[in-house]
């Protein structure tokens, strides 16, 4: 009788311990500049195919829902962001198993704003994605913008200001981000892609799906991605 109950606890172990484990939150954080657009669209896109998966994506009625959260974070002791997120606060704290959430602007917010987030998701066990890229390839996908808006070259100037000298996407900033919050967050679960390695391979949707989430790129529908996909915001 003793070595059954020893053999029944071994087959069942697996799944006691797959009921204990925690769910997973994979935030996608930018930056800016590095198509956070094109994945939260495909996000929107596949809301339904990610619950399959036990994902649910926060902010899913659109792929800049999420945005207000992490303003609300860039600025905590605004109530009027506070209680504009408070939604997706909600969101997080009832979901049913895994999220996935995405924001660029998640990128510049500072330690008060991610003592927050990190309370919020203290029941997950988190994973922070961050896509970088080159100066030039940033330069790049500005000019094909604005050639494409037709924009005049006194907008292209300003562009030029608010996406180069403030250091969004550059790698000033990438050493500033991953600073701030590997004081939040384990460094081990703080993952880091090119953004110009995952052009090479595919797409920057696709290589989070598969790199990141482990989950299979066929169940997903999304558009072919170009280096122009990234646009000012």
């Amino acid at each position: 009788m003793h070595y059954i109950s020893k053999f029944i606890l071994l087959i069942l172990s697996p799944y006691v311990l797959l009921s204990f484990a925690r769910p997973r939150a994979v935030i996608h954080i930018g930056p800016h500049k590095a198509s956070s657009t094109f994945i939260q669209k495909n996000l929107v896109k596949n809301a339904l195919v990610f619950q399959d998966f036990n994902y649910s994506i926060i902010g899913s009625e659109s792929p800049k829902a999420a945005s207000t959260l992490a303003l609300s974070l860039q600025v905590p002791e605004d109530d009027t962001w506070r209680t504009a997120a408070e939604k997706y606060f909600l969101q997080i704290e009832n979901a049913p198993g895994n999220i996935l959430l995405s924001s660029e602007e998640l990128d510049v917010v500072g330690d008060t704003g991610l003592k927050i987030l990190k309370e919020a998701l203290r029941r997950f066990d988190v994973t922070i994605v961050y896509f970088h890229r080159e100066r030039t390839h940033l330069l790049r996908s500005v000019w094909y913008e604005l050639n494409r808006k037709l924009v005049n070259p006194e907008q292209f100037a300003k562009w030029v200001l608010r996406y180069m000298n403030q250091q969004k996407g550059n790698v000033a900033d990438l050493v500033a981000t991953h600073m701030v919050y590997r004081r939040h967050f384990d460094v081990e679960n703080i993952v880091l892609l090119s953004f110009e390695g995952c052009m090479k391979r595919s797409s920057t949707f696709s290589v989070l799906l598969t790199d990141v989430m482990q989950l299979p790129v066929a169940k997903f529908t999304f558009e072919t991605e170009t280096s122009n996909s990234a646009t000012p915001s």
